[in-house]
């Protein structure tokens, strides 16, 4: 091969053997050291350094190869740290469920604030007084889904959906909870530093009424200046107008308390004189009402 400019390469990308390119992105790490040997003294030009020589190329490449890992470190120390969070916020579910007071002791910082789905505060000393199993007859799991998290340094902020199964006297329950969390590092472990979660909210189901209920809340109704409901009907279906917006279904909860469809935390309660013709309603949320009377 002496006087002929071509020169084989062997493939430093792990690649098949007719590899003919190696970009380097990403992949430093991975270039064997014998091949890089190997790749120069099969050179034309190629002259065997000295013992310090071989030293210096030696040390070069064990630096390169330590920039390569320490590169790629990183990405495996957040993802070993994602799955870490994961597995203690479950943990911590486990624990509400089951009122585990050893867990709450492991996984709460000291000075945690904790806010549950009524609105309620409470401290690390409020859960672990409060920790212990439920009543006989009553089983719960809560499931953790839709998890994600952000790492910032030594914080964590993780939000996530608690699917609740609850066994209760024979009868099965469901329920969801959103929460967001915050964990810190402290040392080598993690903790919990806040929580906040609220109930998710489903529609009630329906009830049939007759078509003398269903005219009766046939009508507009105002909650004031610039502010107009109305309520149509078309066959055994309910829609209501609320000014200049497009309609929205009604169903019945029960008679006399209508909601509309994807908005659990609303009804609209009607009221009727003393001869049972409706005079209005009151729109319902969270126990605080907007009144609306009848005027057509």
């Amino acid at each position: 091969m002496r006087n002929n400019e071509k020169f084989f390469h062997p493939p430093l990308e792990g690649g098949s053997k007719n590899s003919k390119n190696f970009s380097g992105r990403g992949t430093v790490a991975t270039i064997p050291l014998p091949e890089i040997f190997f790749s120069l003294m099969l050179k034309d030009n190629f002259h065997p350094p000295s013992r310090g020589g071989w030293n210096r190329i030696f040390a070069i490449s064990l630096a390169i190869i330590g920039v390569g890992l320490a590169t790629s470190m990183p990405s495996f120390a957040a993802e070993d740290t994602t799955a870490l969070i994961k597995r203690q916020s479950q943990e911590f579910s486990d624990a509400s469920a089951t009122g585990n007071a050893a867990a709450f002791q492991r996984l709460l910082d000291d000075h945690v604030t904790f806010i549950n789905e009524g609105g309620e505060t409470a401290t690390k000393k409020d859960l672990l007084d409060g920790a212990g199993p439920p009543p006989k007859g009553i089983v719960n799991h809560l499931v953790q889904t839709d998890f994600h998290v952000q790492l910032f340094g030594n914080v964590a902020v993780t939000s996530f959906t608690d699917v609740q199964t609850e066994l209760a006297y024979g009868q099965t329950l469901h329920a969801k909870y959103r929460s967001t969390e915050v964990w810190l590092k402290e040392g080598s472990d993690w903790r919990m530093i806040s929580s906040q979660t609220v109930a998710l909210a489903d529609d009630p189901p329906a009830a049939v009424l007759s078509d003398k209920d269903l005219d009766d809340y046939v009508g507009t109704y105002s909650g004031g200046p610039g502010l107009m409901f109305k309520i149509a009907r078309n066959g055994h279906d309910l829609a209501g107008t609320q000014g200049v917006n497009p309609p929205v279904a009604i169903e019945a909860e029960l008679r006399d308390v209508l909601f509309t469809p994807g908005q659990p935390r609303v009804r609209r309660i009607f009221q009727r004189d003393a001869q049972g013709k409706i005079t209005g309603f009151v729109s319902r949320r969270e126990g605080h009402d907007l009144a609306f009377k009848r005027v057509g």
